[in-house]
């Protein structure tokens, strides 16, 4: 039996227009209307729209969202996607983010989704830079995790 979670998913830089004037942003549009999201609001950060959608109650929390392709299709459409959830009894919440073309980053974090760094990242970072590049790379880990879709965007895009 799977475990049920909050979870939630955004994509941007938002466009419904634009999206409704191909034939793969009709059949994205189609996939979001069909997973059946509690609820969905545009909003603007960072000078860029982003969709956040939220599906209380997700079966394996974002793992659904990958399931029913949502960030493939996303992916394919030039779509930056921000996903996450609000764990399990076996695991921490999560946050994940896709450039169009990869993973950008995966994200541990505790309640109310402040970015965590857990012993076996920070054994990596330490071990595999010298001090100064340690404590660069965990701030660079704490700031990128934090960012909402629209900074990713901004930063990055």
């Amino acid at each position: 039996m799977s475990e049920r979670v909050t979870a939630w998913i955004e994509f941007g830089p938002w466009d419904e227009e634009k999206l409704a004037s191909t034939e793969d942003g009709r059949v994205f549009l189609k996939l979001l209307e069909e997973f059946g999201f509690n609820e969905q609001e545009v909003v603007h950060e960072s000078g860029i729209d982003t969709l956040q959608c939220d599906a209380y109650e997700a079966k394996y929390g974002t793992a659904a969202f990958v399931e029913d392709e949502l960030v493939k299709c996303a992916q394919h459409l030039g779509l930056w996607c921000l996903q996450g959830d609000e764990g399990g009894d076996d695991w921490n919440w999560n946050r994940e983010v896709f450039s169009p073309d990869k993973c950008m980053g995966n994200y541990t974090c505790g309640a109310e989704g402040y970015v965590l760094l857990s012993q076996e990242l920070f054994d990596v970072f330490v071990s595999e830079l010298d001090e100064a590049g340690a404590v660069t790379a965990i701030r660079q880990y704490f700031t990128e995790g934090s960012r909402t879709l629209g900074e990713w965007i901004r930063a990055e895009g």
